[in-house]
C-alpha cells in the first residue's frame, strides 16, 4: 500500500513538472500555484523512488524464495511419495507370502490330523477288541486260554499306552494350529497398522502442498495490490 501511494505521489509530481529533466543542468521550471520543485522535493521523490524499487525487490526476492522452496517440498513429497509406494509393495508381498505359508502349514496340519484321527480310531478298535478278550478271563478252563489271555492284557497296555501318545500329539496339533492362527491375526493387523501409517503420511504430504500453495497465493495477491 506504501509503494501505491508513492506511484501516485510520484505521478503528480511528474505531470506538474513534465519539463523538468533531472540532471545537473535543468533549469528552473514554471511555477506552480505560487510554488517551485526545490531540492529538498527533489529529494525526498528520490528516495521515495528508490524505497519502492527496495521494496519491489525484497517482495521479488521472498516470492521467489517461496517458488524454490515450495519446488524443493515437491520433490521431497515425490521422493517420500517412491518411498512410501515402495515400502507399501514390501509389505504386501511379505503379507502374501506369510499368508501363503501359513495356509500351506495349516492345510499340512490338517492332513496330520486327519492321519493321526484315523490310527486313533484303529487303535479305539483294538482296545476293545483286547477288553472283550479279558473279560473272558472268567470262562478260562486251562493254562493255554490263559496264557492267550495274559497275552492280550499285554497288548491292551501297550495299546493304551500307544493311545495316551496318540491324544498327546492330537493336542499338540491342535496348539499349533492355533498358534499359527494367532500368527494369522498378529499379521493382518500388522499389515492394517501400516496401510494406516501410509494413508497418515499422504495426509501429511497433502496439507504440506495445500499450506504452501496457500502462502504463494497470499504472495501473488499482495504484490499485485503493490501494483
Amino acid at each position: 500500500m506504501k509503494g501505491f501511494k508513492s506511484l501516485v505521489f510520484f505521478a503528480l509530481v511528474f505531470d506538474f513538472s513534465c519539463s523538468f529533466l533531472l540532471n545537473d543542468k535543468t533549469t528552473r521550471p514554471g511555477t506552480y500555484n505560487g510554488g517551485f520543485l526545490t531540492d529538498s522535493h527533489y529529494n525526498t521523490l528520490m528516495d521515495m523512488i528508490y524505497q519502492e524499487r527496495q521494496s519491489r525487490l525484497r517482495l521479488e526476492q521472498y516470492v521467489t524464495k517461496i517458488h524454490e522452496r515450495m519446488f524443493a517440498v515437491e520433490q521431497e513429497n515425490l521422493i517420500m511419495k517412491t518411498k512410501i509406494n515402495l515400502l507399501e509393495n514390501k509389505t504386501y508381498a511379505f503379507s502374501d507370502i506369510i499368508l501363503q505359508n501359513l495356509q500351506n502349514e495349516t492345510d499340512l496340519l490338517a492332513v496330520n490330523y486327519q492321519v493321526v484321527l484315523k490310527e486313533q480310531i484303529d487303535y479305539s478298535k483294538r482296545t476293545l477288541a483286547v477288553e472283550r478278550d479279558i473279560n473272558a478271563i472268567k470262562n478260562v478252563n486251562s493254562f493255554s486260554e490263559f496264557k492267550q489271555i495274559n497275552n492280550s492284557t499285554s497288548d491292551c497296555l501297550q495299546l493304551t499306552q500307544e493311545l495316551h501318545m496318540l491324544k498327546s500329539d492330537v493336542n499338540d496339533l491342535k496348539l499349533d494350529s492355533i498358534a499359527r492362527k494367532q500368527d494369522f491375526i498378529a499379521i493382518l493387523r500388522k499389515s492394517n497398522a501400516n496401510e494406516e501409517n501410509v494413508n497418515q503420511s499422504f495426509r501429511r504430504i497433502n496439507m504440506t502442498q495445500e499450506s504452501l500453495q496457500q502462502k504463494v497465493q497470499i504472495m501473488a495477491s499482495k504484490g499485485k495490490s503493490s501494483d
